[in-house]
């Protein structure tokens, strides 16, 4: 056999085992790559899960949120209404208390004019004959929900990956390249 036939012999056959190397590794890699991507979805799948979780407990919150101030306003309601009545009741409970003593005086014209100026005085002056009206207020903030369109947002954020591809293919090229003695270059090149 002559040598360029065992160079080229040599050379594809290097060259058959490098790409034989590229395509394990390429093999490999792609094992690698597969395997990183399903548990990449995997984690987007619990990501999902856990903001479903996290949106629903929100949403719960918001909804039991009017309702606790709903029921807070009831009770402020309720409490204002109870003294509006306390205050009325006293004022007639006075009027009653004094009308024993109006029917006495009707009898009596100057002592009458007398006990009717010191009533005026002190009914006019306390203001107990003012009306007493409730007055509700919606507190503006609760419009602000109402006109909200969404609670949050959800968003795909790129990390580094977490796997390293590797090529061996590159460490047996520089062990594969022959080495030629000056004898052997000395028989194949013609001087």
């Amino acid at each position: 056999m002559a040598i360029d036939e065992i160079v080229k012999t040599s050379k594809t056959s290097a060259l058959f085992d490098m790409m034989e190397q590229s395509l394990k590794d390429i093999k490999s890699n792609r094992g690698r790559i597969v395997e990183d991507r399903r548990q990449n979805l995997e984690k987007i799948q619990q990501q999902q899960q856990t903001f479903k979780t996290d949106i629903k407990e929100m949403r719960d919150k918001i909804n039991k949120h009017p309702d606790k101030l709903e029921k807070k306003i009831q009770q402020d309601n309720q409490a204002a209404e109870q003294k509006a009545k306390s205050q009325i009741e006293r004022l007639l409970s006075k009027v009653s208390d004094h009308e024993k003593s109006l029917n006495e005086l009707q009898k009596n014209i100057f002592a009458t004019k007398s006990f009717a100026t010191d009533l005026q005085t002190f009914l006019g002056e306390d203001g107990s004959l003012q009306q007493i009206n409730l007055k509700c207020k919606i507190d503006d903030k609760m419009s602000d929900i109402l006109s909200m369109t969404e609670i949050g947002e959800i968003s795909a954020i790129r990390n580094p990956p977490t796997i390293t591809l590797t090529m061996d293919r590159d460490k047996q090229a520089q062990q594969m390249v022959p080495t030629i003695s000056k004898q052997s270059m000395a028989s194949i090149l013609p001087y």
